[in-house]
């Protein structure tokens, strides 16, 4: 192979690899202008997945703390959180 048949090869390779990554970085624009108008938001469920983390984050919050009441119960000089 010559050396001007090897670098068109090298150019042809680099480019292609320019486009993939210019493709990869640059890609998600196109994806997100067609993708983000279709987009419904459900209210109800995202008021559905409030209510149950808040109560159950507040079911593990007193668990905890009666766990805690129980520990120190045997150990009374356990430093107290508040």
């Amino acid at each position: 192979m010559s050396d001007a048949g090897l670098c068109r090869v090298l150019h042809a390779v680099l480019r292609r690899q320019r486009d993939l990554l210019g493709g990869l970085v640059f890609g998600w624009v196109g994806f997100l202008g067609r993708t983000l108008p279709a987009i419904s938001i459900n209210w109800d469920l995202i008021g559905m997945v409030a209510i149950c983390f808040t109560i159950l984050f507040v079911r593990i919050q007193y668990l905890v703390s009666w766990e805690m009441a129980q520990i120190r119960e045997k150990d009374p000089s356990l430093p107290k959180w508040r």
